[in-house]
């Protein structure tokens, strides 16, 4: 499942011309996939910055082709890690979003709390729904840092304009044949089976199926904005 996830995002295709698979496994199979989002976009949409502010958020959101949904909004969503998360909320406060809007109290007594997270931010006339990405996060990861010492990973951010596309669909979509997005199923031997056994093995097998693609119809629709890293 994270290496599926991996590739929707990160992943380069296998598939050369002529339909000729670049990548085989160690049994020399065939192995057939196309690009991540981030691959789907124009190389040139990629930004790098050292302290998120307002000048180098607006310059992404001028480059960024932004689509309108059916309801005629303009829709963003913003990948990123939680170094990126914390600055954007800190932008966001800092330009005056958060005081436009009531302080929420939850719970009572001793127990309770300030809520002051959002699902989305408006501005300038666009919608932005900010999803933190643990994949940027993964202690278990080897990371480079930046001149602040944090993990430049975590201040990675991928910007996907959502809504229609000029083809009149949406510009980003999952896509799989039929119901074969993920499927499980259980073949059961000797030692569960009873008399429905459907092997002779002293065990049962578990088989797992997902084939889930991407699809992104404007390579201007998504960008990428990435922190320096230190250099010795």
């Amino acid at each position: 499942a994270e290496a599926r996830e991996y590739q929707l995002l990160f992943g380069q295709g296998t598939v050369g011309e002529n339909d000729t698979v670049l990548l085989k496994d160690l049994k020399g199979r065939d192995i057939m996939t196309g690009d991540g989002l981030l691959n789907m976009g124009d190389g040139s949409l990629k930004f790098p910055y050292n302290k998120l502010t307002e000048a180098t958020l607006q310059n992404v959101m001028n480059n960024l082709q932004l689509m309108s949904s059916a309801d005629g909004t303009l829709e963003v969503a913003v990948i990123a890690g939680q170094n990126f998360m914390q600055g954007f909320g800190k932008l966001m406060g800092a330009l005056g979003l958060k005081s436009n809007y009531p302080v929420t109290v939850e719970g009572s007594g001793s127990s309770k709390g300030i809520n002051l997270t959002y699902s989305f931010y408006e501005w300038n006339g666009v919608r932005i729904y900010p999803v933190w990405h643990k994949w940027f996060d993964d202690p278990s990861r080897p990371h480079l840092t930046t001149r602040d010492g944090s993990w430049a990973e975590s201040g990675r951010a991928i910007f996907v304009s959502l809504g229609r596309a000029d083809v009149g669909t949406n510009n980003v979509e999952l896509l799989t044949l039929g119901n074969r997005s993920f499927k499980m199923g259980t073949i059961s031997g000797i030692d569960a089976g009873g008399s429905e056994m459907k092997t002779s093995v002293d065990g049962s097998h578990t088989h797992v199926l997902g084939e889930t693609g991407i699809k992104c119809a404007n390579m201007y629709g998504v960008a990428e904005m990435w922190k320096h890293s230190r250099t010795s």
